[in-house]
């Protein structure tokens, strides 16, 4: 009997202990982020944000927490803090640890950008002669930044004025016509940061002095760029800081912007279209058109549109992949000549497959109407879009440097001043929706505009 009772307080010992030493549950871990921020999707935040971060676990009592960034460690609190102090991707992990020290991990993707890394760029010309160029930012939140560039490095000023800015490589790129034209003043070409708009170089005047008044640029890798005068395209060598003269054939290229797909960069020249291949810096063929350009732009569809001036005039789609002419549509009652511009505003939308066009009607020089056409490439038909005269109704109703429709908004976004003189002190850039409505409009932003721009162009 006494045995029998030793065995069973024995088994009651054994079946004790074995509970005492059974494992606490792996802790089961998520990450709560501030309302409206998923931790599961990457997170965006801009430069000099913060993003404060908690380490969630039901099922673990007395937890340790152990929270790192791209494997480095940054804090052992339950909450961590992330301080955007560079651009960059970030990975955010936390390991929650119970008390035997069995830890679970789990993470969060964090990118930071700049303060301009989507929204719409204006650039300004200012004055032709001495005034510096400018920059105008509008953020997606419609916040307005003016003189980007002059806030971004205090001790620098564009060149003067300003034609045409591209995007390549996360820099940005500023042409300039006339430079350097002073001391403190950028050369014709100045290269900065996409995101954060900081100085990163500029090419002088000396550097590119084969140049007469440069209007119009591509980028076409991070060690060359073509850029259009009045003469022709030339090829800028951007390592060497030097011009490897002009591409043979693109002699009386159009001021016209130039479209660059990656693999070729398109040119205007008078009724033909100029197909020039970046590896050969050659024009590899001469595209006829039914008349003379007035714009080109990449379409929707992935392939490049003209309009094309004459009695009938053409919306003329061209191939990129065969660089042959697909779709003609005839505009009909609207000659597409830009006159002495010679540009017509040509845009694109890249969630409609449409373009816009404005249309110079004015009566006199003192009586300005620039009405804005789209044209549907689909069922090729043109109607009038918007009359500033009967929308914005605020007097400014010439239209000045270029239209641009956004890629994430898709609305169409049109300069404008009150006229020449010191009335171009006088101006507006107006925001319209794809249906026409004004959504709208920053007064007295601009100095001669000399266009609309976005990243992805």
């Amino acid at each position: 009997m006494k045995k029998l009772l030793f065995a069973l307080f024995g088994l009651l010992v054994i079946t004790s202990c074995s509970k005492e030493h059974e494992p606490l549950p792996t802790p089961q871990v998520s990450i709560e982020a501030p309302a409206g921020t998923d931790p599961t999707q990457p997170i965006a935040l801009t430069l000099g944000g913060t993003l404060t971060l908690k380490a969630v676990s039901a099922n673990t009592d007395e937890a340790t927490y152990l929270w790192e960034v791209n494997n480095e460690q940054v804090g052992q609190a339950q909450e961590y803090t992330f301080t955007a102090t560079e651009l960059g991707n970030y990975i955010v992990n936390v390991t929650v640890f119970n008390a035997e020290g069995t830890g679970n991990t789990v993470g969060c993707e964090v990118t930071v950008y700049g303060p301009y890394h989507t929204g719409t760029f204006i650039l300004n010309e200012g004055n032709f002669t001495s005034v510096p160029s400018s920059l105008i930012f509008i953020g997606d939140d419609g916040q307005v930044t003016e003189s980007v560039y002059t806030k971004a490095n205090p001790t620098r000023k564009l060149g003067v004025t300003a034609q045409d800015m591209c995007f390549f490589g996360g820099k940005a790129y500023i042409l300039t016509q006339n430079g350097k034209k002073a001391e403190g003043f950028d050369g014709y070409l100045t290269v900065t940061n996409a995101e954060t708009m900081t100085y990163v170089t500029d090419y002088t005047n000396d550097e590119f002095s084969d140049l007469s008044a440069p209007t119009h640029l591509a980028v076409v890798s991070a060690d060359k760029a073509y850029i259009r005068d009045g003469r022709a395209i030339y090829v800028a060598d951007l390592k060497n800081r030097k011009l490897n003269g002009k591409i043979a054939g693109s002699e009386g290229a159009l001021k016209i912007k130039m479209v660059n797909t990656g693999s070729k960069v398109y040119a205007a020249a008078g009724s033909k279209l100029l197909v020039i291949d970046p590896a050969s810096d050659a024009v590899t063929k001469t595209i006829d058109l039914p008349g003379t350009s007035s714009g080109i732009v990449l379409g929707k569809d992935g392939n490049i549109w003209s309009s094309c001036a004459g009695t009938p005039s053409y919306m003329v789609q061209i191939l990129t992949a065969t660089d042959a002419i697909g779709v003609k549509n005839e505009v009909k009652d609207i000659n597409l000549s830009g006159g002495w511009v010679p540009s017509i505003g040509l845009c694109a939308s890249k969630t409609d497959n449409v373009l816009y066009f404005w249309k110079d009607e004015s009566p006199d020089w003192s009586h300005y109407d620039y009405p804005i056409y789209k044209h549907d490439c689909t069922t090729g038909k043109t109607e009038k879009f918007i009359s500033l005269s009967e929308t914005a109704k605020d007097g400014n109703y010439l239209i000045y440097g270029g239209m641009g429709v956004h890629p994430l908004t898709n609305q169409l976004f049109v300069n404008s001043i009150k006229g020449y003189g010191t009335d171009y002190l006088t101006n507006s850039i107006h925001s319209f929706s794809n249906q026409g409505k004004l959504v709208k409009t920053y007064s007295d932003k601009t100095s001669f505009p000399a266009g609309v721009f976005f990243k992805t162009e």
